[in-house]
């Protein structure tokens, strides 16, 4: 028995997942009329921020997350002003499209593992946690 109430709870909390991808997708077109497919990646960015920030300061979880909130606020203003506006202003929504996917390869998508992109700044580290592995000698697709 408790193996079924595991599967359907597990089903529950991965529907609710898929709820709010719905949910931030919606919210997001109905606002700015773009289709943003890179948002996913920087929710997966800002997870391996927020796990690497609690394993090297060794602060507990709900004191890393409005840190990672703060960090990713203005790191999402600045992408916005600087890619989304102009791009808006001047692109169709088919290109607009290109341009999220293009974000979405620059940050590091799974298609996108070993290249030059912003999530390849983390590697698997021996207690099995994402650990960004900046060093000195660090280069892309290189960890």
């Amino acid at each position: 028995m408790s193996g079924f109430v595991q599967v359907v709870l597990g089903g529950l909390v991965e529907g609710c997942v898929y709820a709010l991808i719905a949910l931030g997708m919606s919210v997001v077109y109905s606002i700015s009329r773009i289709i943003n497919l890179a948002q996913g990646g920087f929710v997966v960015l800002a997870a391996l921020t927020a796990v690497s920030l609690q394993q090297h300061l060794r602060l507990p979880p709900l004191a890393v997350v409005p840190i990672v909130v703060v960090l990713f606020a203005l790191l999402l203003a600045a992408v916005d002003r600087v890619v989304m506006l102009p791009g808006a202003r001047r692109a169709t929504p088919d290109r607009m499209l290109l341009i999220t996917v293009g974000l979405l390869q620059a940050i590091g998508s799974p298609g996108a593992a070993r290249s030059c992109s912003a999530a390849s700044a983390w590697s698997r580290s021996t207690s099995g946690s994402p650990a960004p592995c900046w060093s000195p000698s660090w280069r892309c697709g290189t960890c």
